[in-house]
């Protein structure tokens, strides 16, 4: 099919899948009589990747890794989610700071010191609850928490962003709660197996479940390191 196809079938412009063409995404194939470019169903479909990707603000480098290299997207896919939590918690931040400029009616200037104050001390609350929301997405990730909330059935409940992070909080809780019961019960309860046995073999079980979460973390954070590095300017 020719271009006007393509882009009809797309919802895209001429101009924008010159434009992916350009950047290397798209290569249509050439008509040898006439030259002009014919577009598969291969074509368009590879078309609506990349407008999915877009919508994501997934930059043209990235998907262009995404198309040649389907093992890595998982990993840029968590990559740019990290990315847009980190700015929406920026532009969370300004807009809060406008609110309370606005609630102060501070437009002056007088006071500017303890408003730089103000928001020194709330980044640093911001950052200390950004490292533990990460580990809280790390978890729900490692326990593959997303065939839950990816389940057609339980739509309802993880419709929206935060539904998904308060039921992420909640299950990393639970797994808390779970190892704390665990202990409690079955390392002083009333049993045959010596208390010291039971000690040893819970503790034995619980150590390794988090610390194969932690060594999964440590891989995670190592491999986005090395990424960067490689992908760096």
């Amino acid at each position: 099919m020719k271009i006007g196809q393509a882009a009809q079938l797309t919802g895209l412009t001429i101009s924008n899948i010159r434009f992916y063409e350009r950047k290397g995404l798209l290569e249509p194939e050439r008509n040898d009589q006439s030259k002009y470019r014919n577009y598969s169903e291969q074509d368009i479909r590879r078309l609506k990747q990349i407008i999915l990707y877009r919508k994501m603000n997934m930059p043209i480098e990235k998907i262009a890794s995404m198309l040649d290299d389907p093992a890595v997207s998982e990993e840029l896919v968590r990559q740019q989610l990290q990315e847009l939590l980190n700015k929406q918690q920026e532009i969370q931040g300004s807009i809060d700071l406008c609110r309370k400029l606005a609630a102060d009616h501070a437009y002056d200037g007088e006071n500017i010191d303890f408003y730089l104050n103000y928001v020194k001390e709330e980044e640093k609350k911001g950052h200390s609850f950004a490292q533990l929301e990460e580990l809280v997405g790390d978890f729900s990730e490692y326990s593959e928490f997303y065939k839950v909330s990816g389940d057609p059935v339980f739509q309802f409940l993880f419709c929206k962003v935060k539904n998904q992070k308060l039921f992420g909080w909640v299950w990393f809780a639970l797994w808390i709660a779970l190892s704390v019961f665990f202990i409690v019960e079955f390392g002083f309860g009333d049993g045959h197996m010596p208390l010291v046995v039971k000690a040893i073999v819970i503790g034995a079980v619980l150590v390794f479940l988090w610390y194969d979460f932690i060594r999964y973390c440590r891989k995670k954070r190592k491999y986005t390191v090395k990424y960067r590095k490689t992908t760096a300017p």
